[in-house]
């Protein structure tokens, strides 16, 4: 549980701005039955800042689609309504830790990290037909450190020091965190998920990102986003202030059903995509 302190902290941060309206509605859209791809194309082409930003990631070399994706609504028939309202999410929430100002984590390496993550989820669930959505397990991947980036804005030179004892102890990161602070990123990924009223199927990956390891009961998609953290480390895509080399955990492949072999299958093909994740973090940061 987040300490008292450190959540004060969180809750006092006058610059972590809630999320755009056009976001929270977004939002609504998932759990309402009857909302339609329609209906989210309306909402996002009221902002144009999203809708540029969507149509710059549909036409990028990371989908490679062989024509021009012109509009949001093209882009939904082409991606799927689920990613789209996923994209849009996670481009809302990139922009929102963009404009926090901290010094313990390096922004591209954090970011691209994020992104090997993404990738990495969504081909594992991917091949979980039925099991898994793609979708959302790319997003929970894209923001399943977030608790960090909160962290080393609220706590500034402690959290430094945090990271910088990982490093210099060569432990995973929530290691040196609890003992410091008493709580974790991922305890707090999943209070900010909660603030911003995600929803459940992004919180519970954030929220139970290494109870796995405690438990055989966790939902797919947990163990999922869980596997993609370390072989987007393993892939040379950043290491957003964890250990570079993480080993993979055997119960983690037994709960998944899972050999190696197909952990380097999946290795091989992430770190095929550095060039195309390096392009696409470009178009997020938008340059």
């Amino acid at each position: 549980m987040i300490d008292r302190e450190t959540r004060m902290k969180l809750l006092n941060l006058d610059q972590l701005p809630t999320l755009p309206e056009i976001i929270i509605r977004v939002l609504q859209t998932i759990d309402d039955e009857d909302s339609s791809a329609t209906d989210l194309g309306a909402i996002l082409e009221q902002d144009h800042v999203i809708t540029a930003r969507i149509l710059r990631l549909a036409n990028s070399a990371f989908y490679g689609f062989p024509t021009q994706v012109d509009s949001v609504q093209r882009a939904i028939v082409l991606i799927g309504y689920n990613e789209v309202r996923m994209l849009a999410l996670a481009t809302s929430v990139f922009d929102t830790f963009r404009q926090l100002r901290q010094y313990a984590l390096d922004p591209h390496d954090f970011w691209l990290h994020a992104l090997g993550a993404a990738k990495a989820a969504a081909l594992i669930s991917a091949d979980m037909r039925g099991i898994c959505s793609p979708q959302s397990c790319f997003t929970a991947g894209l923001l399943h450190d977030m608790g960090k980036y909160a962290l080393a804005t609220v706590l500034q030179k402690t959290y430094k020091n945090i990271v910088a004892d990982a490093q210099k102890r060569n432990v995973p990161l929530k290691d040196s965190e609890q003992v410091t602070l008493n709580t974790t990123h991922a305890e707090v990924g999943a209070w900010l998920a909660e603030q911003w009223c995600f929803p459940e199927t992004l919180r519970k990956p954030i929220a139970d990102l290494y109870a796995y390891q405690n438990s055989n009961s966790h939902h797919p998609d947990t163990l999922v986003v869980a596997l993609a953290d370390s072989i987007s480390r393993l892939a040379k895509f950043g290491t957003a202030g964890d250990p570079a080399d993480p080993s993979i955990d055997e119960s983690l492949l037994a709960s998944l059903r899972m050999s190696q072999e197909k952990v380097e299958q999946y290795l091989n093909t992430v770190k095929a995509h550095l060039e195309n994740a390096e392009a696409l973090l470009d178009i997020l940061n938008g340059e």
